[in-house]
């Protein structure tokens, strides 16, 4: 599975330039950049959000580090765990068709008065390689 147009042309779905070297700080285990994806929101509500549905493409990027996994949704994170914090134990994450990372999560979990799930389902030729070294943390 190739990268996507967007990354080659324009870097789109690399790891924000930011958030950059708080990644290299922390060790670089295992990434994957220019990934396509898409985000669903089931039930979800936040202080300035709503939705019982929604669906949305996404360029994006996967990173394990020493102390955290990272996914990033085009220009920001929408995991970011620390691997040996319980938050870590909330995340379901599976592998789809071999080629997609799944990651769902009950966003009640990680933000204060906020309730419903989120999921991200990454497409990356490193599906298992991620899930394997996940659950290996």
């Amino acid at each position: 599975m190739g990268k996507t147009l967007l990354y080659q042309l324009f870097g789109f779905g690399s790891i924000p330039k930011k958030i950059l070297p708080d990644v290299k700080r922390e060790g670089i285990v295992m990434m994957d950049e220019g990934l396509g994806g898409t985000v669903i929101l089931r039930k979800f509500r936040s202080p300035t959000r709503r939705s019982g549905y929604r669906r949305g493409a996404f360029w994006g990027s996967l990173v394990i580090t020493e102390e955290r996994f990272w996914g990033f949704t085009t220009w920001r994170p929408i995991i970011s765990v620390p691997l040996d914090h319980e938050e870590f134990d909330q995340l379901e994450i599976s592998v789809r068709k071999e080629t997609v990372l799944t990651v769902r999560f009950d966003v009640s979990h990680f933000h204060e008065g906020w309730s419903g799930t989120t999921e991200g389902r990454f497409r990356t030729d490193k599906a298992r390689l991620f899930m394997e070294r996940l659950r290996r943390r």
